[in-house]
């Protein structure tokens, strides 16, 4: 199920419709990078090349890989879904 929600990018008001994982993880990373989600979605929205909620996805992704790194001793499932968030995350 998808949640929409009101966000502001660079002070305008836009909605984004997200799963509600997404929203929490975004607001999770916005948090430990020490600012609003607000803020998060526009930075994401200054480096995006695709609609604004493809970036956000993308960057949720690509910012959980970096901060969880390669596991070194993983079991075969569990590289392989490693190797599919990688792909992901290389957009």
């Amino acid at each position: 199920m998808l949640v929409s929600k009101n966000v502001f990018v660079h002070g305008h008001r836009t909605s984004m419709r997200l799963e509600p994982e997404m929203w929490n993880a975004l607001l999770e990373i916005a948090a430990e990078e020490g600012m609003t989600a607000h803020e998060l979605v526009t930075r994401i929205a200054a480096d995006r090349g695709v609609n604004l909620t493809s970036a956000v996805r993308c960057f949720v992704i690509r910012w959980y890989v970096r901060r969880c790194g390669e596991p070194s001793r993983a079991a075969p499932s569990e590289r392989l879904a490693w190797d599919a968030l990688a792909v992901l995350a290389k957009g």
